[in-house]
């Protein structure tokens, strides 16, 4: 293998040696010294990644809000290390020592707690001798130790946490109870009142004023009711007017209202409770509600001075014991009425006669007297004769068949009566408390009288056929009967 000799230290080499491991020289190469392109280069790899940080930091300090703003630039930024090492080759000169300067260049650029302030803190550690610029051109490693570790963790600055709770404000319940909206005047606060189906419903009246023209509405509620007893025992009150607005008047609502005269219904009323109006002592005069269907059990009842009542054309139904004790002495009975009992009437003691009007389909009159058309046959059944009919005697209709339960009760001006040739059956209590009657009239077609059909009839004698049911029910009953010629 051909051979040369470093011409410094004469070590000997293989011919293709450049340089000698033996003095470091290097073999057939004029000496170099360091370009000043290199140097130049290595501080560029420090400036320009500080001018880029500090960029960044400039526009966070504009752009982000000041509380997030150093988490987020710092955690934007990378850690980045990097290593530069400089190997110089000797110089082909006698001054220049021979050990090699070796430089080492450290940068560390890391994110701080706090904003950032200055430019990044560059170590330079140099270990051996600097040499002369005119030296030969070193051989240059660069060994980029930089690790772009992507050490930003990006941590949401603002969470958005539903602190917030959505409550609705307002909640519609079936028991609101009415807030007034205005102030309210003088006379509604007069009055106790409950909200039902959003309108209201007077429980109680606290006033002292005669006269009473109940409001349609109270802070600006609709009034549809009056309650059980809401007027119950006022002792003050002489008129009451009940506007549109209201539907129902309840139990009792009205009762022993002791100097109530006159009251008068709007046309809403649909509905009357039980003694609505009972033991008025002083009333004598009502106008109802062209929408009533009923007219309940002892409404009116002891309501000693009424005097008159119109029945609405609407009315369908009258309860017993309605007008007990009234001084009502005339009735007239709308087409539309299919429902009377018997003893709607038996205690009206000066009613004196009953007109129905043409066209009922189940009752009519004669003569103020009622009748009921039988659903058996053609014939009919004496109803109520009026308990204040003045008439001393009274013969039935031919085609009357029956005389119903309490048909007579309580009349005391009848002392004859004569019965119709179709007449078969006497009820209970028929002529109960016909103290005035003196002679019943039979025929042979009589056939059945209940049980006190003739209770309290003290001077009572049967007009008989003889052999006949009516002449064995004398015998057996101990009532005087006379037999007929």
């Amino acid at each position: 293998m051909e051979t040369k000799h470093c011409p410094s230290c004469g070590e000997e080499l293989p011919i293709s040696s450049t340089f000698c491991p033996a003095c470091f020289k290097q073999l057939d190469v004029v000496g170099v010294a360091p370009s000043n392109s290199t140097v130049e280069w290595r501080w560029y790899k420090i400036l320009v990644p500080t001018a880029i940080l500090l960029i960044i930091v400039l526009l966070a300090s504009i752009f982000l809000p000041s509380k997030n703003r150093n988490k987020v630039i710092l955690s934007a930024l990378p850690t980045e290390t990097f290593t530069l090492v400089e190997s110089s080759a000797p110089v082909e000169t006698d001054d220049v020592p021979s050990s090699i300067p070796t430089t080492v260049i450290s940068t560390t650029v890391a994110p701080t707690a706090g904003p950032v302030t200055k430019a990044p803190t560059a170590t330079i550690a140099a270990t051996g001798t600097a040499f002369p610029t005119a030296a030969a051109t070193p051989t240059q490693t660069i060994v980029p130790t930089q690790t772009t570790t992507p050490t930003q963790t990006v941590v949401p600055t603002q969470t958005t946490t539903p602190t917030q709770t959505v409550v609705p404000t307002q909640t519609t319940a079936p028991t609101q109870t009415a807030i007034p909206t205005k102030t309210p005047d003088q006379n509604e606060t007069l009055y106790t009142y409950r909200i039902s189906n959003n309108k209201a419903v007077i429980t109680n009246y606290s006033g002292a004023a005669k006269t009473v023209s109940i409001p349609a509405k109270l802070n600006g509620v609709q009034v549809c009711e009056i309650a059980t007893k809401a007027f119950y025992n006022n002792d003050v009150i002489q008129e009451v007017y009940v506007p549109d607005s209201i539907q129902i008047i309840g139990d009792y609502a009205f009762s022993n209202c002791s100097d109530l005269k006159i009251v008068s219904m709007g046309d809403s009323v649909t509905t009357l409770g039980t003694e609505a109006f009972s033991q008025c002592d002083n009333l004598q005069s009502v106008r109802l509600s062209n929408e009533i269907k009923t007219i309940p059990a002892s409404c009116f009842t002891n309501c000693g001075k009424l005097q008159s009542v119109n029945l609405p054309t609407s009315l369908t139904t009258i309860l017993s014991s309605a007008f007990d004790n009234t001084a009502i002495t005339a009735l007239s009975i709308p087409a539309t009425v299919t429902t009377l009992p018997n003893m709607f009437c038996a205690y009206m003691p000066k009613l004196e006669q009953i007109q129905v009007a043409g066209g009922n389909p189940v009752y009519w009159s004669q003569d103020g007297v009622l009748f009921k058309k039988n659903t058996w046959n053609s014939n009919s059944t004496l109803w109520v004769y009026p308990g204040g009919k003045k008439d001393l005697s009274y013969t039935l209709p031919n085609t009357t068949d029956n005389v119903y339960s309490n048909a007579f009760c309580k009349n005391p001006y009848l002392q004859t009566v004569t019965l119709a040739p179709q007449t078969s059956y006497i009820n209970s209590y028929a002529f109960d408390h016909c103290t005035g009657l003196t002679t019943l009239i039979t025929y042979n077609t009589l056939t059945t009288i209940q049980n006190g059909a003739f209770r309290d009839c003290p001077n009572l004698s049967l007009t008989v056929t003889e052999d006949s049911y009516a002449h064995t029910y004398a015998i057996d009953n101990d009532i005087p009967y006379i037999l007929k010629q």
